[in-house]
């Protein structure tokens, strides 16, 4: 397990990270709309949806909405709109947290309302990072900022959970994960904040609220980490796919990254000032 884990981060991570500094936007959104769409399949085997063909519908249906909200409504106010939208969405999913057993049951009431969950999850991280990659100077580089800060976070939480980790964060929904680990995820996005804010160019009268906002982005990246743990649990299922070997799907690996993204650009326009 360990070793696929180790070759499939050794050949992705790198290729993945070339392409989001050399392509243009329109081609990093369809890419990250494919990455979308891969990951809407597995929410919605997630969600209980057994046909196949199913699964592609809604996979489909989410792309082109995607697809049409970069050709007719791509500019600052819609994005104030879908980041609002976020940002009540994971206050709502905070708590649902609360109450893990519900929508613990089937039924197509259920299942439709954990496609809709899937959208809301999707489609805000997607439209945030391809218009920051669109309207910031250098957006690559603040979109690849993102990726890393969610990247160290999960691995600060890792180490700090394998060698500290003893009091339970969310015992009934993801019981693997601990109170300790969560510190070493915030205490990671510290350094990452302040080397951000430098390597970004973040103008000096904004770089305290830059690294601050690094800081609060991650307790946000960890709930979205826990909505999808909790969709699987109500699942009965390890791992949202087998896409990558080693890191079971693709929802597996974005899940802390479709919350943090959007309240991330939020921070950004809102409060950062950028």
């Amino acid at each position: 397990m360990f070793r696929n884990r180790l070759i499939t981060t050794l050949v992705v991570l790198p290729l993945f990270v070339w392409t989001i500094l050399v392509i243009p936007t329109l081609w990093l959104a369809v890419l990250l709309a494919t990455l979308a769409g891969l990951s809407a399949l597995e929410w919605a085997r997630m969600s209980g949806v057994i046909a196949v063909s199913m699964q592609w519908l809604y996979a489909l249906v989410l792309v082109a909405g995607m697809g049409a909200f970069w050709y007719l409504r791509f500019d600052r106010e819609t994005l104030e709109q879908v980041l609002l939208v976020a940002l009540i969405w994971w206050a709502t999913v905070l708590a649902w947290l609360g109450i893990p057993g519900t929508l613990a049951a089937g039924g197509r009431v259920v299942i439709s309302m954990k496609l809709l969950m899937g959208v809301l999850v999707l489609l805000p991280a997607w439209y945030a990072l391809v218009y920051l990659h669109l309207n910031l100077a250098q957006g690559h580089y603040w979109v690849l900022y993102i990726f890393i800060l969610v990247w160290l976070a999960d691995s600060g939480a890792y180490v700090a959970g394998k060698a500290w980790g003893r009091r339970k964060l969310a015992p009934r929904i993801s019981p693997g994960k601990t109170v300790e680990g969560a510190l070493g995820a915030l205490a990671l996005s510290v350094p990452c904040g302040i080397i951000g804010a430098w390597l970004l160019d973040v103008p000096e009268q904004s770089r305290l609220w830059f690294v601050l906002l690094s800081i609060a982005v991650i307790p946000v990246s960890i709930v979205g980490d826990l909505l999808e743990s909790l969709m699987k649990r109500q699942a009965g299922i390890k791992d949202s796919g087998s896409l990558l070997p080693g890191h079971g799907g693709l929802m597996d690996r974005i899940d802390s990254l479709t919350a943090a993204a959007p309240v991330f650009v939020a921070g950004l326009y809102w409060w950062v000032g950028l």
